[in-house]
């Protein structure tokens, strides 16, 4: 959605959504709607909550009402109003990212007594090694069957070894075999294993959501539905990307043609690419609020990495 897809009456709504006249008026909540994602894209980041919340507060409660709260958080995470998603997240019962939020916020204890409440072992097992009682986090996942969340505990934790076989134990090949590596271990077994796993879920998976993606994209009706299926685009672009990346690892790991796995590379390049080209929306106009997702969501940064690793490759025997 641009400026251009908004009448002038939307522009009018827009300037008044945080006025108290404003909020008196019976204006339709998809044009108070529409007013916010305009404020959004122009970088009225203020303003935009405030219409967000003006129109969740004319909602019933409903599963579009929370996907309009997440929506709302997420921008209060973007323009650093943690203070307001952490609300959002608590008011519609969202303790994943609740506790996400806290953590973001250096409130440890408040991250553990959230995951305690609501009876959350991967995050009251993060809360605790925060705090600095990491085996009583580790020994948590454990009895509880978690071995992904003590994979990734393992992981951050810098154990790499004892990472991999978690990972082992659920069955996720990539990750073990990153750990292997990571560990200084030869790892050629768990990137088969991996390249069995990956292939048939890009094809199957992450392809598919791009195609779907884009062709919900182009179709659709009004301006609300455009811009989030832009997003919802934008997403699928990064998942694809990342499984480029991990396939090109890969591909050298399990002592494939190490052509293919730069070109595998490049491709993760090209998706990253336009991930960010459609988060920012420059040929609309542009969008101040994707800008900084593309910042939050470190795209620079992994189209560095991926190009040391595509040189890292080109210097391995082809």
């Amino acid at each position: 959605m641009s400026a251009k897809h908004l009448s002038a009456a939307l522009f009018a709504a827009a300037v008044f959504a945080v006025s108290p006249v404003f909020a008196q008026q019976k204006v339709d909540a998809d044009q108070l709607l529409m007013a916010a994602y305009s404020l959004r894209r122009r970088g009225k980041f203020a303003a935009a909550g405030a219409a967000f919340e003006q129109v969740l507060e004319r909602m019933a409660k409903s599963k579009a009402k929370e996907e309009l709260a997440q929506e709302a958080a997420q921008l209060f995470r973007v323009s650093g109003r943690l203070d307001k998603a952490l609300w959002l997240y608590r008011r519609n019962h969202d303790y994943v990212r609740e506790i996400d939020v806290l953590f973001e916020m250096g409130r440890n204890e408040d991250a553990l007594t959230v995951a305690r409440l609501e009876k959350y072992p991967k995050g009251e097992a993060l809360a605790l090694a925060t705090l600095g009682k990491v085996d009583e986090g580790l020994k948590l996942l454990t009895g509880r069957g978690l071995a992904v969340a003590r994979g990734e505990l393992l992981t951050e934790l810098g154990r790499f070894q004892d990472a991999a076989t978690a990972f082992e134990q659920a069955e996720m090949y990539y990750e073990q075999a990153h750990a292997l590596s990571q560990a200084g271990l030869d790892a050629r077994r768990a990137y088969e294993d991996a390249l069995i796993q990956l292939r048939p879920h890009m094809k199957e998976v992450t392809l598919e959501d791009v195609k779907k993606s884009s062709a919900f994209y182009s179709k659709a009706p009004d301006g609300i539905t455009r811009e989030r299926a832009r997003l919802k685009l934008a997403q699928a672009y990064g998942a694809l990307a990342e499984d480029y990346r991990r396939l090109a690892e890969v591909y050298v790991g399990a002592r494939e043609p190490v052509h293919k796995a730069i070109k595998l590379a490049e491709n993760a390049i090209t998706f990253l690419k336009r991930q960010r080209a459609t988060l920012e929306d420059a040929k609309e106009g542009g969008d101040a609020f994707g800008k900084e997702a593309a910042k939050n969501l470190k795209i620079a940064e992994k189209l560095r990495e991926v190009e040391a690793e595509i040189q890292k490759y080109k210097g391995l025997p082809h």
